[in-house]
């Protein structure tokens, strides 16, 4: 239920049916053979398909380990199982499967959401839900605690075992093996950045992850200041509905809007379309007697909004249209939820639910494929984190002690790559793992 993918320079997107998390893992390495830090050529790699547990980067046989480190990771995961954002009639069930507050409020710990100063939020959102629905589940919860785990395990030296200071570990039966966080740079809530959509199951998710990731996070207060307080892991929620995910609503732009409904409309989408219509009636017939009140004015996903005019602005008319049968993204999310806990109407399949879930995967590679919808809808995001590794792989930041009386924690300077000399200057440390808390639409934008 929980695979995992690697992004690679080309994708067998066919091979993407059960999409739960994709993993960016972006390995960027630093020659350390350099005179200057930062003099040397950077040579960028992604990292390639291995094992169904393995995250780790591997350099090749033929080169040698000491050449290289990791340099940063950027991760882009989507939330934990989640109840369904349609709402549905057996609304206590729902509820029962949500975790309590006082395990909310444990996850929270040590963590802090980052704002806008005029507010907003992502209630604004089709596929934010409402009530009971649309939520992280505790059997999500779990699920992104133990990923957290795995990926300590995966990026963090082990005191057991014996590395250098580049994360080498020059005892792993397998050459080149790299760890993100070596004894010279160890794992420090500092040294990790935090991003995530504005909605409740993605900003939970994130939490829990970041409980496996730092099980003993109060163990780093006496490092950070002297009030005996544990660090706080600051979590940008800021305007991030807007590129985080490609159908935000309203869109970046309404021209977006109106290429989406182009796309949906070319002949061998509508061919298929019509080849299916029947078994999304008959479907959406056998739920009826499942669905909550106002699970016909849900609207969200690429091509299926149903809250836009010919003009591609967003009209309240057409929200309040009842529409037969229901969209793709919202059968495919019923249907998921109700099989994984064996509570489809008695009349419904697995059959049916690999149909429909195949078919909305199509349908969002096919517009999402295309170049210009792509860039429209995930250029910001990509931009971002893009910047990011090039900062990191441009500037060198070093920590040096102060003069003073030993009191202060000590300084950042950069060492940057203009100039044989360097230029030193004040600045702040480029985290070594970048972790953005996003959804199913991201990760396929982003392929």
């Amino acid at each position: 239920h929980a695979q995992k993918f690697m992004a690679m320079t080309t994708v067998r997107q066919s091979k993407q049916r059960h999409l739960w998390l994709l993993l960016i893992y972006l390995a960027l390495v630093d020659s350390l053979l350099s005179i200057h830090p930062c003099s040397a050529s950077i040579p960028t790699s992604l990292s390639t398909p291995g094992s169904s547990s393995s995250l780790s980067t591997s350099i090749s046989p033929k080169t040698s380990k000491s050449k290289f480190r990791l340099r940063q990771v950027q991760l882009i995961h989507r939330h934990g199982d989640r109840t369904p954002i349609t709402p549905m009639k057996d609304e206590e069930y729902w509820h029962g499967t949500l975790p309590e507050k006082h395990v909310l409020e444990g996850i929270a710990k040590g963590t802090a959401l980052v704002r806008p100063e005029e507010g907003g939020g992502g209630g604004g959102h089709g596929a934010a839900g409402r009530g009971p629905f649309g939520q992280l589940t505790l059997m999500g919860l779990l699920q992104m605690i133990r990923l957290g785990e795995k990926l300590r395990e995966e990026l963090s030296h082990s005191t057991t075992t014996t590395e250098s200071s580049t994360g080498i570990n020059d005892k792993s039966p397998h050459p080149g093996h790299l760890k993100l966080f070596t004894p010279s740079e160890p794992l420090h809530p500092r040294r990790v950045s935090v991003m995530s959509t504005d909605f409740p199951r993605t900003i939970q998710s994130v939490q829990a992850l970041l409980t496996g990731f730092f099980p003993d996070i109060d163990d780093f207060a006496s490092t950070t200041n002297g009030e005996g307080d544990a660090p706080i892991i600051s979590i940008d929620v800021r305007n991030t509905n807007s590129y985080l995910i490609p159908d935000p609503q309203p869109r970046q732009s309404p021209h977006q809007l109106v290429l989406e409904q182009k796309l949906s409309n070319r002949p061998h989408l509508l061919e298929r379309e019509e080849q299916l219509k029947e078994v999304a009636k008959r479907i959406t017939n056998q739920l009826e007697d499942y669905l909550g009140h106002g699970a016909d004015g849900i609207s969200f996903g690429i091509g299926e909004e149903k809250t836009t005019g010919d003009d591609g602005k967003y009209s309240k008319e057409v929200e309040m249209t009842t529409t037969k049968p229901l969209a793709w993204a919202q059968l495919s999310e019923i249907l998921t939820c109700l099989h994984s806990r064996n509570r489809l109407p008695p009349s419904l399949t697995s059959e049916d639910v690999q149909t429909v879930s195949n078919h909305v995967a199509w349908r969002w590679f096919e517009n999402l494929r295309n170049p210009v919808l792509a860039k429209a809808s995930m250029w910001k995001f990509a931009d971002r984190i893009l910047d990011s590794m090039e900062r990191k792989v441009r500037v060198e930041c070093e920590r040096v002690k102060c003069n003073g009386d030993g009191s202060k924690v000590g300084q950042l300077i950069v060492r940057s790559n203009v100039g044989k000399e360097g230029l030193d200057v004040e600045c702040e440390e480029e985290p070594l793992l970048c972790i953005y808390s996003a959804h199913d639409s991201t990760l396929i934008g982003m392929l």
